[in-house]
C-alpha cells in the first residue's frame, strides 16, 4: 500500500579535515526533514531551495495528506515537520491540533499563504515553532528556521530532562519551576549565539510584582506561583520565563521584533488584572511594572543586555505612575 511519501536525500557536506571543530555544528549533522504540502508548486520550491542550500546537509520527505503524515510521524526518527495549514483532509486549527497531538516534541513550522496575525498568534502561542508566509520566505531564511528549530528544540529537551538530573536543578527555580537566573542567562548566552549565528530578532521583557506589602511567606510563595502560572499562559511555549527575585520576572522572546512590544505589555496588564490572586481572605490584582528591550545587536555581552533590560524597568515604571494618576 502506498503511504503517499516522497523520499530524498541532499549531502551537501563535504568530508571536513579533523582538527578545530566548525563554527556551526548543525551544518555538519544530518537533519531528518517532513514537508506536508498538497501544492505541487510549493512542495518543488520548498524541495529546490532546500536542495540547493549550501552546505546543507538533509533528508527530506513530503506527503499530501495529513493521515500520511501521521503515520509516518507514528515511526520516529524525524527532526523538524514543514507543513502547510490547509490540507485535502485537514484544515488550519486541526492540522496543528493534530501534529501537536501526535508529536509534541518535534518542532513545527507552518508555511502558509494565510497572513493573519490573530491565527499567527494563537498558533504560536499553542506550541509551533514559526509561522512562515510563503510569499516572504527566501531559501537563506527557510534553512536558519530550520537549523534554529532543531537546535533550540535539543536545548529544549535538556531542560526537560529527568527531574534528579543536577543540570536541571542548577538552572530552575525549585518553587514555580521556571528558569533562575543562573538558567536565563545560560538561554541568553545560547539565543544570543542563534541571534548572530542565523539573524533572527530577540526581545526581551522584565515584570516587577508593584507594592508586595504581605511579609508572609505562604502568601509570597502564593503570589510568585500566582504570576509564574498568568505569564505561562499569557505567553508563546517557545518563549522563556525566569524568575530572578521576590518580584522580578524576566522573559526572552525569540523572533519577536521591537513592533509588537506595545502589544505584548498590554496582553500581560491585561492578564494580570483579570487573573487576582486568590487568598482565603479574599482575591487581590497584582500590580506590575513592565520593561521591554529589544535586543538589536546580539553582540553585546550577557551582562550590557541583563542592565538594559534592568533600565527598561524606568520606562515602565513611568507608564505606571501615568496611568495611576490618570485613575486618580
Amino acid at each position: 500500500m502506498s503511504t503517499g511519501l516522497q523520499s530524498l536525500h541532499y549531502k551537501k557536506i563535504k568530508t571536513l579535515p579533523t582538527g578545530k571543530p566548525t563554527a556551526n555544528r548543525m551544518m555538519k549533522s544530518l537533519i531528518k526533514i517532513l514537508l506536508i504540502e498538497d501544492d505541487a508548486q510549493d512542495a518543488n520550491i520548498m524541495k529546490l531551495r532546500l536542495e540547493r542550500a549550501p552546505n546543507f546537509n538533509h533528508t527530506l520527505e513530503h506527503t499530501t495528506r495529513l493521515e500520511n503524515a501521521i503515520e509516518r510521524i507514528s515511526r520516529g526518527n524525524i527532526d523538524v515537520i514543514l507543513t502547510d495549514l490547509i490540507l485535502p483532509d485537514s484544515e488550519a486549527k486541526n492540522t496543528i491540533s493534530k501534529l501537536k497531538d501526535k508529536a509534541p516534541h518535534i518542532p513545527i513550522l507552518v508555511l502558509t499563504g494565510i497572513d493573519d496575525e490573530n491565527l499567527e498568534i494563537e498558533f504560536i502561542r499553542s506550541g509551533i515553532e514559526a509561522y512562515l508566509l510563503k510569499s516572504e520566505l527566501g531559501q537563506s531564511s527557510l534553512v536558519r528556521m530550520i537549523r534554529y528549530a532543531v537546535e533550540r528544540n535539543q536545548l529544549v529537551k535538556e531542560l526537560q530532562g529527568k527531574s534528579d538530573d543536577l543540570n536541571r536543578l542548577v538552572l530552575l527555580d525549585s518553587l514555580t519551576e521556571l528558569l533562575n537566573r543562573r538558567g536565563f542567562e545560560t538561554i541568553l548566552t545560547r539565543e544570543l549565539a542563534w541571534s548572530r549565528r542565523y539573524k533572527t530578532p530577540l526581545s526581551a521583557f522584565i515584570i516587577q510584582i508593584d507594592d508586595i506589602s504581605t511579609t508572609d511567606q505562604t502568601s509570597k510563595e502564593l503570589i510568585l506561583k500566582h504570576a509564574s502560572k498568568t505569564l505561562q499562559n499569557s505567553l508563546r511555549t517557545t518563549d522563556y520565563i525566569a524568575r530572578l527575585s521576590d518580584r522580578e520576572f524576566m522573559i526572552l522572546l525569540p523572533h519577536t521584533k521591537p513592533d509588537p512590544h506595545i502589544k505584548i505589555t498590554k496582553r500581560l496588564q491585561t492578564a494580570f488584572k483579570n487573573q487576582p490572586v486568590c487568598f482565603p481572605t479574599g482575591s487581590v490584582i497584582l500590580k506590575t511594572i513592565i520593561g521591554s528591550y529589544p535586543i538589536a545587536d546580539p553582540e553585546q555581552s550577557e551582562e550590557q543586555i541583563i542592565k538594559a533590560i534592568y533600565a527598561s524597568l524606568t520606562t515602565g515604571q513611568k507608564e505606571h505612575k501615568k496611568s495611576m494618576t490618570a485613575r486618580k
